[in-house]
Formats: C-alpha cells, structure tokens, sequence
C-alpha cells in the first residue's frame, strides 16, 4: 500500500480491482497483475470505520462510513466518502449521527441499515438509519434497538427478511448478551432474546443453512454458540483452541466451513487460525 492504514477496508470493485481505503488515500489494488494502478485522497483521515459496495443505476459505488480521524478516537465522523466507479471520483455525503463501532448490512434491495455506535465517549446510540439507494439519501428510522450498542454484530438473514443485532456494549466497560431481530420489510423490531454468553467484539457469520455463527468476544473467550432462526434460540457449538476477541472469521463458500484467525487473547495478539467445521 501507498500509506500505512490501521482498521482500514477493502472492497472488491471488478475482477480487477480492490478499493482499499483508510488514513487519508484509497488505492486501488490490482490482485492478478499484483499492482496498485492509482491513489486517491478521500476527504478526512478515516479509522475504525466501516464500508459497502453497493450497486446504484449499474454502477458500482463503494461507501465509507464515519468511524474517527485519529488512531486515538478524539475526532469522530458523520461523513461518508462514495466512490463511484463510473466518474471515478470520490464525493461526500454525512449520516445523522456521528458513528464509531457501528454496523452496516447491505440488503438485497441495495438500501444499507446502519445501527450503533458511538458519536463521542461516552456516548452510546441505539438508533438505526437507511441509506437508500433508489433516492441516493440518508433516512432516520423511527426503530430504536432496545439497548444502546457498539462493537455489536449485524448479521442479514434472508429467510426471515430481519437483521439479527447481537452483544456489544452498552457503556464503555459492559458486554450485552441480548439479540434482536430488525424487520427490514416492516422496518420494525420483532423479535428478541438473550445468547448464551455476553458478547463484544466477536463474530457473527450467516452460515450455509441460514443459521448464525456467534465466535469469540471480548473479554476473550473459546465459546461459540449458533442462532436457528426457525426456533429464535442459540445453542453452544464447539469450543474454539484459543480464546478470541477482535478476530476474523470468513465462510469458505459450499463447505460451510469458517475460518477464524487472529484476534487478542488476554490483550496479547493471536497468530493462529482454526477452522469451524458444521
């Protein structure tokens, strides 16, 4: 990369080409010729923040959203740099709220749902805005999640049309172990329960069946457990090797399998990875 970047992201465009933005310069990262063909500036420093890419009238534009302007977190965003694929160029919109710590979930309709986060310490949202992609505008939600949360999970479950928001803080120094369902037809809550284990900084992923994945958290530790959307309950799975928080976990497509590596035991960094197998 042309800059060093610390929880920066990185979305696909084309076969082609990888946006990967953060500090203050996205480039734009050729993965088969191996080569960064162009660097760009977006409009802040940008990190901790989260990104989309989203496809509007056949073009593909990619949305960066809040998160803080320095490593530190004294400055916290409400912008949002858009590139779009087409004019190649970058421009700037701005949610409601300042946002660190949200989610985003991208819906098959294109309209994203932003939930959470903090806006300033110690300050915690419950509130939820649409991004939506026929108007190109940001829209306040009347919803309110039932507990203030960030460092949460969002997870999109196409059978029952919701967004499951799981754990997360509601202060600066708890974890949750609360669940709700979000009604992205209805756009109301219609559903909720409690994990088996509070849950900050993990992962959730949608797996094969529909059913979520739930790996890790902070304080770090080995249980997983998994939600089944036909009974709106979770059981516990198999125990991770290594107590995990702020780790990765990726679905390797038919298998059903999950990747996790990485993440903080006990503050000190992880360098293995292990495979969940369904």
């Amino acid at each position: 990369m042309t800059q060093t970047k610390l929880m920066h992201s990185a979305d696909r465009l084309d076969t082609h080409t990888i946006l990967i933005a953060g500090n203050t310069t996205a480039d734009f990262y050729d993965p088969i010729a191996d080569i960064i063909n162009r660097t760009m500036s977006i409009s802040a420093p940008r990190f901790y923040f989260t990104s989309t890419a989203i496809e509007v009238n056949g073009t593909t534009n990619v949305f960066l959203y809040g998160g803080v302007s320095t490593t530190s977190g004294t400055t916290y965003l409400s912008t949002v740099d858009v590139y779009n694929s087409s004019t190649k160029s970058f421009s700037l919109t701005r949610m409601s709220f300042a946002r660190y710590y949200h989610t985003v979930t991208k819906l098959p309709n294109g309209n994203v749902i932003i939930a959470g986060g903090s806006p300033a310490k110690p300050t915690i949202l419950n509130s939820l805005e649409m991004y939506n992609s026929s108007s190109n505008s940001f829209v306040n939600l009347t919803a309110r999640m039932s507990s203030l949360r960030y460092y949460h999970s969002a997870t999109y479950i196409p059978s029952l049309q919701s967004i499951l928001f799981a754990g997360g803080s509601s202060t600066t120094s708890n974890s949750l172990k609360t669940f709700e369902l979000f009604n992205v037809t209805t756009l109301k809550f219609v559903r909720n329960g409690t994990l088996r284990e509070t849950r900050t900084a993990h992962t959730a992923t949608l797996l094969n069946n529909e059913q979520v994945l739930f790996v890790g958290g902070d304080p770090a530790t080995i249980a997983t457990e998994i939600f089944d959307p036909t009974t709106f309950t979770t059981r516990y799975a198999a125990n991770l090797s290594v107590a995990r928080s702020y780790h990765s976990a990726t679905l390797l497509g038919n298998s059903g399998q999950v990747l996790i590596c990485g993440g903080k035991d006990s503050g000190v960094a992880v360098n293995s990875c292990e495979i969940y197998y369904p």
